[in-house]
């Protein structure tokens, strides 16, 4: 089966509504609201084929990511996977990936624009290792599946072999197109991601949207991106992080894996027990239905925080929450400031800072 457009030009004949900073991304297919609760509640479907994806093989693969990653790839059996930070010899976060291992590979999934880096890190570091890789980010594409009836929609559809454990995956097929499923929880608790050949996304799009799949755009992905605490490049991190401040230890950082680029700083901050600020969720008490918005400014990304008297805190990404009803937002807060309940004075008046991931009634 094939088609003679492209993806982007599918969605725009179904409705999808772009925008000229991201002309490659729907921004929403005529009613975000309804699109957040899909993701949540139903099965929500986002593009989100610009996301970077390199693979890499050779013998030496596992030594080679294990002297430059985080977390403990050792243990890992293919079908499986796991979250880690590549870092620079300073101990700041290059990348924040997810290692999909595979039978005689290893998958790197990020977010977008960060394959350049990557491999040019990669590159420098490689020296004696039988390791090679390939730029997948061109040639293969992904649509994320999100919301609590996601599994059984699968299933509805013929796929048996549904990954239970979070970052496990598996083939499959969608209207005979070989995909990979992959267990993820960027934006609910129950997500897969489906991916396949670029050349074959717009089929296996049609498919699932002919299965009522509800399609979604990129601003409830990022409202639900929020409220599930999932960081992003460019916006909670960059070259500039350490990676505990992240506030993902448990999921991205193995204490007793031997040595790594970057593990000393790690380590000493192991030692010492602290960081200086922690990524956090936030609430604003802002209601913009009660408010005229010629006098009010709205939550953006790089807004101060100020509590008792003092800057504490910084919004990194915010986005108007159709299911709190309120703005909502990560950020930073000052170690001492960043427990569940504190609260901060903004440009947008009170905010609080609130457990993630974010639930409706939190």
């Amino acid at each position: 089966m094939t088609t003679s457009m492209n993806l982007q030009q599918v969605l725009a004949a179904q409705g999808a509504v772009f925008d000229d900073v991201s002309p490659s991304s729907a921004m929403h297919f005529g009613n975000a609201r309804e699109e957040r609760l899909a993701l949540q509640h139903q099965v929500g479907m986002v593009d989100r084929t610009q996301r970077t994806q390199i693979e890499i093989f050779g013998e030496d693969r596992l030594r080679f990511l294990q002297s430059l990653t985080t977390n403990d790839l050792r243990p890992l059996k293919p079908g499986q996977g796991t979250e880690l930070f590549f870092l620079n010899v300073k101990g700041r976060v290059i990348a924040y990936v997810t290692a999909f291992c595979e039978e005689d590979s290893m998958i790197l999934e990020t977010s977008a624009g960060q394959a350049e880096t990557i491999l040019g890190h990669l590159d420098h570091y490689l020296i004696r290792d039988r390791v090679t890789w390939e730029d997948r980010t061109e040639t293969w594409a992904e649509l994320l599946l999100s919301g609590s009836q996601t599994t059984s929609f699968l299933s509805s559809i013929g796929i048996e072999a549904i990954p239970a454990e979070l970052h496990a995956h598996t083939k499959v097929e969608i209207a005979s197109i070989p995909c990979s499923l992959r267990r993820v929880d960027w934006t609910a608790e129950t997500a897969y991601v489906l991916c396949c050949l670029r050349d074959q996304v717009t089929d296996c799009w049609n498919a699932l949207l002919e299965a009522k799949a509800r399609p979604c755009g990129e601003t409830a992905y990022q409202v639900a991106r929020i409220e599930r605490g999932t960081p992003s490049f460019r916006f909670e991190f960059n070259e500039k992080t350490l990676p505990q401040e992240l506030n993902r230890i448990e999921r991205t950082i193995c204490f007793t894996k031997g040595c790594y680029l970057g593990q000393e700083t790690v380590a000493k901050l192991d030692a010492l027990g602290q960081v200086n600020r922690l990524l956090v969720g936030f609430e604003f008490e802002l209601n913009p239905a009660a408010e005229s918005q010629d006098t009010v400014q709205f939550p953006e990304p790089g807004m101060t925080l100020v509590a008792d008297g003092r800057k504490s805190g910084m919004i990194t990404s915010a986005a108007f929450s159709e299911l709190r009803g309120r703005y909502v937002a990560l950020g930073y807060a000052r170690r001492g400031k960043h427990e569940p309940g504190t609260v901060f004075e903004s440009s947008s008046g009170p905010v609080k800072v609130v457990p993630l991931p974010m639930t409706e009634d939190s």
